[in-house]
């Protein structure tokens, strides 16, 4: 879907030299690459965001509130598409620099508890290993999103450079971004991040094994060969 809005996005019509043509934004290379430039420094400013305030949160709440501000943030592409911005009175560039600002501070303010938690879990000696898995299990997620973003625009007939239904593909992503709120209070734990690296540095020590709450559920960590094991509650 993002290669697609910046197909979207590109000075390649005729009609953007026309005087007057607002169907597209009729970005130029430099511009779009000057858009990248801004998301690259907005991870750091997303970084500090997080450490500064949202550190104090359980993860829960953490991730309700930035997966909603996903979902917003995705909502300005609707915006976009359907060119109501310019009907605001907001500049095509104006509009798309502030969504990238709002949408890379937000995607890393949703991140970045996953990766606190996992070192927060983590048994001494296969740090390297553990942040491989999770890198490659959010790509293959990544990945698997791509796909069938393709498969959605393929039913809906969008192609360059007609871009029919874009708007409504561009819905229907929004909408689906508001699924992950349905498993938070499944899948994470209630806790603060501190709160759960002192229930994890507090252990129930049973000789080699270690039995650590984690929220809802338990984790047995082997000391010895470096195995951890989700136990319910």
């Amino acid at each position: 879907s993002d290669i697609t809005m910046t197909y979207w996005f590109r000075d390649t019509y005729p009609e953007c030299k026309e005087e007057g043509y607002t169907d597209t934004p009729c970005f130029s290379p430099s511009f779009i690459t000057n858009i990248s430039v801004v998301g690259y420094i907005c991870f750091i400013v997303g970084t500090a965001i997080y450490n500064r305030y949202f550190s104090l949160w359980s993860y829960q709440r953490i991730y309700t509130v930035t997966q909603l501000m996903v979902a917003i943030a995705s909502f300005l592409d609707v915006i976009l598409v359907n060119r109501w911005n310019l009907y605001l009175g907001i500049p095509d560039q104006f509009f798309v620099l502030g969504d990238e600002i709002i949408g890379t501070v937000v995607s890393r303010l949703n991140t970045m508890p996953l990766f606190v938690l996992a070192a927060s879990i983590c048994p001494p000696g296969i740090e390297a290993t553990l942040f491989a898995f999770n890198m490659g299990i959010s790509n293959f997620g990544n990945t698997l999103g791509s796909y069938m973003g393709l498969g959605l625009l393929d039913a809906l007939g969008t192609k360059h450079p007609e871009f029919e239904n874009l708007g409504l593909f561009v819905l229907i992503r929004t909408l689906f971004r508001f699924a992950p709120l349905l498993l938070i209070p499944i899948l994470l734990p209630k806790g603060t991040p501190e709160e759960v690296s002192a229930e994890i540095l507090t252990t129930n020590t049973k000789g080699d094994t270690e039995l650590v709450s984690l929220g809802m559920n338990e984790v047995r960590v082997d000391n010895g060969s470096s195995k951890i094991q989700m136990v319910a509650s």
